[in-house]
């Protein structure tokens, strides 16, 4: 509940309803890129020095995992994120929360975003709802755009970026390395990783931490 989920391009999850405290609603809300949305469309120095590691970190992330043309297939990634983003609210608009809230029913949604089949992606989801919060629809409607404009390649190694990526935590030594060399150090200024034991504990708790608790 209230934990969100990334599906590639837009993000999910389930929480009280802003307008009904009465009752749970399944949310839609704005996704598709991993940097913070101002780095991709800034014009500052540090912006563009940020891109230009971000494209270094996704070659070596997919030199990792096999890609063979990783250096052709990084500035694509980018391209497709950075049209994400500029769709995107910024953080000051996502602070508000009328403007955030767009309830409607899934025939709706299937109106507003006609180039997704909703209905086959809710039930690969498990998901069974007449109606759902789509906190930022201009964001998703871009999201359709670049579905029908982008080339299947094209897309197929956006949502294969967005696999790994996810998954660096997750995977050998040399992912987890590689991610924190751009968001710990390079990004966040952080000088040592947090020990493995600490980390693999976190997940835990993250996940199965109340199922874990309830054994103690």
């Amino acid at each position: 509940l209230g934990e969100t989920t990334e599906c590639g391009l837009w993000g999910m999850y389930i929480d009280v309803d802003a307008m009904n405290s009465d009752m749970n609603i399944l949310y839609e809300c704005q996704g598709g890129y991993t940097l913070t949305r101002d780095y991709y469309v800034d014009k500052e120095e540090r912006s563009e020095a940020i891109r230009q590691e971000y494209l270094k970190y996704i070659e070596k992330m997919l030199s990792l995992y096999g890609y063979i043309d990783g250096a052709q297939a990084a500035p694509v990634i980018l391209r497709m994120e950075t049209r994400l983003a500029k769709a995107a609210k910024s953080k000051e608009e996502l602070r508000d929360p009328i403007a955030n809230y767009h309830k409607m029913s899934v025939r709706e949604l299937e109106t507003l975003v006609p180039e997704v089949n909703w209905q086959d992606f809710f039930a690969g989801c498990g998901i069974t709802t007449d109606s759902l919060c789509v906190s930022q629809p201009e964001q998703l409607q871009e999201v359709g755009k670049l579905l029908a404009e982008e080339s299947l390649d094209d897309i197929k190694t956006l949502l294969s970026w967005q696999v790994i990526h996810g998954a660096a935590n997750y995977l050998t030594d040399e992912f987890f390395n590689a991610n924190f060399e751009f968001y710990g150090r390079f990004l966040s200024g952080t000088e040592e990783p947090t020990p493995l034991w600490k980390r693999a504990v976190g997940i835990v708790n993250g996940t199965l931490g109340e199922a874990v608790g309830q054994m103690y």
